[in-house]
């Protein structure tokens, strides 16, 4: 006999697709996988910044640290708003009608 929930039509995750009901091997191994790539990139990213960063300020030379104090700040300033961010959507997930009203705002 079938319970109620097994009869519901699973939502498929970019990446993950329906193994996340089941949480098999393959779940996990490509939760493993993304995370790896993730993990990756931001160190990609922060080494491609930190490089950029050290090759634009080395002629820089009496202003250097007013430009790394500048620049460190306007970081701060952008995590900042990012966290805001995060925290405002997370407060309030949309509902249904939001997200099929969101499209007709954009236009």
């Amino acid at each position: 006999m079938k319970s109620a929930a097994s009869s519901e039509r699973v939502e498929a995750i970019p990446f993950l697709k329906r193994s996340w009901y089941r949480r098999d091997a393959g779940y996990w191994l490509r939760r493993a996988w993304l995370a790896l790539f993730q993990l990756a990139l931001i160190a990609f990213l922060a080494g491609l910044g930190s490089y950029l960063f050290i090759q634009f300020s080395a002629g820089w030379g009496r202003c250097r640290p007013a430009a790394t104090l500048l620049l460190t700040g306007a970081a701060v300033v952008a995590v900042g708003f990012g966290v805001r961010d995060f925290r405002r959507r997370a407060a309030s997930p949309p509902t249904p009608e939001r997200k099929q009203a969101a499209p007709a705002r954009r236009r």
